[in-house]
């Protein structure tokens, strides 16, 4: 019983690990693809006076 109990724990841990991932990477690539909008508006409205 105090295996299974074991066992369960670490598949909870592992799911919420895989979330966490998850979300982390899609944190990051919105981010990213934030910047990347911001700075290309920004450098393509400079003049080039």
């Amino acid at each position: 019983m105090y295996k299974l109990g074991r066992r369960k724990k670490a598949e909870v841990i592992e799911k919420k690990s895989a979330l966490v991932k998850d979300l982390v990477t899609f944190i990051i690539t919105a981010q990213t693809g934030l910047i990347g909008t911001a700075l290309g508006f920004y450098f393509g409205s400079k003049s080039n006076d």
